[in-house]
């Protein structure tokens, strides 16, 4: 596609087709050349009871499109300021790469239709300023417009073939024109100061049914559509005088020939009156919005400013001197600007040459409310006759193609030579036992491997054959060793065979463990099982290294082992000079402190039993059990048996058992034993008995496959 040199700015009025196709100004920069311009005016205004706006506006189109070449230009074109809306948004704080997020949920904020229905589009403003990736003072202009009416304003162009590059609102294409034209030189950005702006300019636009108000100082812009025009001016000559529409225009034409001007004067009063009004209303409101504003010239566009007298009617009244724009500062072009009729019409041109100015791309707003869909459209249009040229060339390309190898492969004929059917014969036999010996292979492999599985299944319960006797012996190993610290004299007498009932005073010093039972049960993760409760019980045998010990030899020595002597390196240290178990050596509170919480699969063991011994130097009943039982599944190495038969010690937690605890202890209970020889027959031979149940967790090495539920119990004759 050419590259884009031209734009022509075409807006279409109630009254008449104004256009103008500009270009920039290659020896004049920031200048542009206007090359061609139209002025089309319609027979009849397209207000009118008896006019047919649809027919008027096409008749235009077409005679325009005689007149003129668009092939290679943009076209830019204007919708009226009433249908559209136009919201400025001061933002807060924000970074700069979410601002169209903030945009987004403004516009369903301010829009009052659903986004799907309208077409919007958003610019910054000028005069922020942005620290640090931050946008501060942003001011957001936010413009939409609802599909439908987009759709009905740009029909014309649709209907006439006409493509269009740019759709904006008129009165943002007058403070396109008064940026660019009409304003001098503007201080950069940063030095803006909202507190001292520079001076605001008020475009005045008086169409035909009604007018657009656009005041700016070059960084902010406001804009109202006034329901007023000049076709108000000649409704209310025809009421007055009772003229004709054809004729009223007429006589508001030429108003200073009448017979009796006061007459016409008198009738348009009213008209004259309410639109000073909505003038003023409209700068007071902008006052009220923005105080520090200063407004410097006003400046009167539309060829409704040719009514005799409304000029200096408008400046009497507002206070202030009201320019009437005469010529095109940046403007060049002697053929266009020269040209007697657009010198007689150039109020009505602001709007089509700001359009151009946008289309060249140095507007200084340019927000776009063409349809997407239009342009999508377009550009699929302008891509045809390339997708065709591509499409047939593929297409000889493939027939090439085809033609090249058709040639040799028909000079070989394969089917016709005995001796390529024979050697084709022999590939396909090879290539079939092939596939035949690689299925076989298969189905070997298959079967090599089910096989294996199935011997490293039983192999796997072989080598786990002694889990459940090692449990066992760790069970009994740790039961406390110690038969009585302080036996009897007597009782220390009696050889080991002697089966003579020991008395309740022998029970007591007695440091013996009866188990009544030992259970299994599998779990699917032992975290379920080790509840806040649980971890309540298993913390509180922590609490044993707090025990006051009888101060013997013995227990000292035992006392020393709780004691935290040794921080966790330094037992680790010991351990391995000495040839010893860390745990043995580290500190209580610490081994404590390091074990993690049970999980995954396992079994919950649990024992009960009950004992007679009460020493005074264990704080309660269940410290006993805690000190001797409990502690040792905690710590103990357990000698088992290896390959040789020699016995070698193995933790407890090297076998998988863990977090042992006294799960419930029932109350201390009087107990009737058998008399030894010598009591008297009025004496009682009574001890008291304390029952327990200690629970912990078992998780073999490996885990088992197939968890079995076990039960052993364990009877010891009681005394």
């Amino acid at each position: 596609m050419a590259k884009v040199s031209a734009v022509w700015g075409i807006d279409i009025g109630h009254c008449a087709l104004k256009a103008i196709c500009c270009h920039l100004d290659e020896k004049q920069p920031g200048k542009i050349v206007a090359s061609a311009f139209d002025y089309i005016e319609y027979p009849k205004i397209t207000t009118q009871a008896e006019a047919d706006a649809v027919e008027l506006v096409r008749e235009a189109l077409a005679t325009f499109l005689e007149r003129n070449e668009l092939r290679k230009a943009k076209v830019a074109v204007s919708v009226s300021g009433q249908s559209g809306l136009a919201r400025f948004i001061k933002l807060p704080p924000v970074e700069t790469k979410k601002i169209p997020d903030i945009v987004r949920y403004e516009a369903n904020q301010q829009i009052p239709f659903d986004l799907d229905e309208v077409i919007w589009d958003y610019q910054r403003m000028f005069g922020g300023n942005e620290e640090e990736g931050f946008a501060l003072e942003t001011e957001v202009g936010l413009f939409a417009m609802k599909r439908d009416q987009v759709y009905e304003e740009i029909e014309h162009y649709l209907a006439t073939k006409i493509d269009i590059d740019i759709v904006q609102l008129a009165p943002l294409a007058i403070y396109n024109f008064l940026i660019f034209d009409q304003i001098g030189q503007l201080p950069p950005e940063d030095e803006f100061d909202p507190e001292d702006p520079p001076e605001s300019v008020v475009g005045l636009s008086i169409g035909t049914e009604n007018s657009d108000l656009v005041i700016t100082n070059g960084f902010r812009v406001w804009q109202r559509s006034i329901p007023l025009g000049g076709s108000h001016f000649t409704k209310a000559l025809v009421k007055e005088l009772q003229e004709t529409y054809a004729g009223a225009e007429e006589l508001k034409r030429r108003a200073t020939e009448a017979a009796d001007p006061k007459a016409l004067y008198q009738a348009m009063r009213p008209v004259f009156k309410d639109l000073l009004t909505e003038i003023q209303r409209s700068i007071g409101y902008f006052h009220s919005l923005d105080r520090a504003a200063k407004i410097g010239r006003v400046l009167a566009m539309g060829n409704s400013m040719k009514l005799p007298g409304l000029k200096r009617y408008l400046s009497q009244n507002l206070g202030q001197e009201v320019e009437q724009l005469e010529s095109m500062n940046q403007l060049t072009g002697s053929a266009v600007i020269a040209s007697p009729s657009f010198q007689d019409n150039i109020l009505s041109f602001p709007i089509a040459y700001g359009l151009a100015i946008q289309g060249l791309e140095t507007a200084r707003l340019n927000t776009n409310l063409v349809p997407v869909e239009l342009v999508r459209d377009r550009a699929i249009n302008r891509k045809k006759p390339w997708a065709v040229a591509a499409s047939i060339l593929l297409a000889l390309g493939c027939l090439l193609n085809f033609l090249l190898l058709w040639w040799p492969w028909s000079k070989v004929r394969i089917e016709d030579d005995e001796r390529w059917k024979t050697a084709t014969s022999a590939v396909q036999t090879v290539d079939e036992q092939i596939k035949s010996n690689e299925t076989a292979f298969a189905e070997a492999q298959q079967t090599y491997h089910h096989k294996v599985g199935l011997g490293d299944t039983i192999l796997a319960h072989y080598d786990r054959r002694d889990n459940w006797l090692n449990l066992l012996r760790a069970v009994d190993q740790c039961l406390p060793q110690n038969q009585g610290v302080r036996a009897s004299a007597a009782a220390a007498r009696r050889p080991a065979s002697d089966d003579t009932p020991p008395t309740a005073g022998q029970l007591m010093e007695s440091e013996k463990i009866w188990l009544t039972s030992m259970t299994t049960r599998h779990v699917d993760d032992l975290a379920v099982w080790y509840s806040d409760e649980i971890e309540e019980k298993y913390q509180k045998h922590e609490e044993g290294i707090q025990l006051k010990i009888e101060e013997s030899d013995a227990a000292k020595k035992e006392k020393n082992a709780w004691a935290d002597i040794l921080s966790p390196e330094e037992a680790q240290a010991q351990a391995k000079a000495q040839g010893t178990n860390k745990n043995q050596l580290m500190p209580m509170q610490a081994r404590y402190a390091a074990t993690e919480k049970p999980g995954g699969p396992g079994y919950i063991v649990q024992l009960a039993g009950y004992h007679y011994h009460n020493s005074r130097k264990y704080a309660s009943d269940d410290h006993f059990v805690r000190r001797t039982l409990v502690h040792n599944l905690q710590n103990k190495n357990i000698l088992l048996p290896d390959s040789n038969g020699r016995q070698e010690p193995v933790s407890v937690q090297q076998l998988g058992i863990s977090h042992p605890l006294v799960l419930k202890w029932d109350q201390p209970a009087k107990v009737l034993l058998p008399k030894p020889p010598g009591m008297g027959d009025d004496e009682k031979n009574e001890a008291t008995q304390y029952r327990f149940v200690v629970q912990f967790a078992w998780q073999p090495q490996p885990p088992t496959d197939s968890p079995p539920t076990t039960q052993v119990a364990t009877t010891q004759t009681a005394p």
